[in-house]
């Protein structure tokens, strides 16, 4: 049987559509490429036992923090890939990293194999195309946090086969630069790192002395160059590292225009990284998008999502949605099975061309940019 038609069947028998849910909304998760910038559900099998390789019932706190997503539920919302992403410990020694690294990785494939949903691990959009075409979930994996790596860029190599990004910093600071969350001790890293001198907050050191070796190697073995979490100079002084033929990407984030919040990034900052051909991920946590834990509304992701249209154009806006990151999804879009509201929600504001841009293609074709395979 066709895999498409399979998930037709799937969809139409667990899913039945919201009143407000097209049938042309439907027919696009089931036909297009779908594709998720940002996973990290498999952080929450390691702290909680959830198993993103089994389905979940919306559990009691009706995904607040956690049980966004799984394989099955994300097949049920016709989404056809993702980024699985790896966060480990900031505080881990560096001698320590490699082997935990390779824990994590194995113990994630591992859990997936085990899954009814069948998964193959892929790098590029001809190794997506491959899985979907088999019924298969394209699995792409990524880091967050360049700290789950000691502070050498030639242990990169092991891993660059397979590894589509990383992101440089996560919540804290580290040696590959200072997080976008607020630090009252920032003014003191250099004394921190061991120097007697405090730091100007603003200064391009912000970014961390282990920052560029590492983008100089990620740029060699083109692996992306994921500038989320970063404090807004050291995002400025990264891209001064990044090759033009490695376009970098932010791949889960909010838009300030819309809402200013420290984790969401400028309109100078997305036209900076569309200028060098990357690709920007809208996240779904209602604090950052603006409305508050508890009010998240599908209209306000959708307003964010929209504005990254407009300003710079479709093929430049992803999605990065965070599941099962500790955020708090819209009341109106809690899961992954019901992504058709989410895109009848952007076939009615931006039309059905930048919608199927923004679900899936962008994502494909910056995936072929970093990669050297098209211009």
């Amino acid at each position: 049987m066709n895999p498409d038609t399979k998930l037709r069947q799937q969809i139409e028998k667990r899913t039945p559509p919201a009143p407000s849910t097209s049938a042309a909304a439907l027919d696009i998760c089931i036909s297009a490429d779908i594709l998720d910038l940002h996973v990290e559900s498999f952080s929450f099998q390691r702290t909680l036992g959830y198993n993103p390789a089994v389905e979940h019932s919306q559990h009691f706190m009706g995904g607040f923090l956690y049980g966004h997503a799984d394989l099955p539920r994300l097949r049920l919302g016709g989404i056809k890939g993702a980024t699985w992403v790896l966060t480990g410990n900031p505080l881990r020694p560096a001698e320590d990293r490699l082997d935990a690294l390779r824990r994590l990785l194995n113990s994630m494939r591992k859990t997936f194999a085990d899954s009814s949903v069948p998964v193959r691990w892929v790098n590029t959009s001809k190794q997506y195309h491959e899985a979907r075409k088999a019924g298969q979930h394209a699995a792409f994996w990524g880091v967050q946090g360049a700290h789950l790596f000691p502070p050498d860029p030639g242990c990169l190599e092991e891993f660059a086969p397979e590894l589509q990004r990383i992101t440089l910093v996560h919540m804290t600071e580290s040696l590959w630069g200072a997080s976008s969350t607020p630090n009252p001790l920032r003014p003191f890293r250099n004394i921190l790192r061991g120097s007697n001198k405090s730091s100007d907050p603003n200064s391009k050191d912000i970014l961390g002395p282990s920052a560029p070796p590492f983008i100089e190697e990620m740029n060699r073995l083109k692996v992306g160059v994921d500038l989320a979490h970063l404090h807004p100079a050291a995002f400025q002084a990264a891209l001064n590292f990044i090759s033009s033929g490695c376009p970098p990407l932010v791949s889960h984030t909010g838009l300030k225009s819309i809402y200013p919040h420290f984790r969401n990034i400028s309109d100078q900052q997305v036209k900076l990284i569309a200028d060098k051909g990357g690709l920007i991920g809208i996240m779904y946590h209602s604090l950052y998008l603006g409305d508050g834990l508890f009010k998240g509304r599908l209209e306000t992701l959708v307003r964010h999502i929209a504005h990254g249209v407009r300003l710079v154009g479709a093929k430049f806006i992803g999605l990065g949605s965070d599941w099962d990151g500790l955020i708090c999804a819209p009341r109106d879009f809690r899961t992954a099975a019901e992504f058709p509201v989410l895109v009848q929600a952007l076939l009615e504001e931006i039309g059905e061309d930048d919608t199927l841009q923004v679900i899936g293609r962008s994502n494909l074709a910056y995936i072929d940019r970093l990669k050297g395979l098209s211009a």
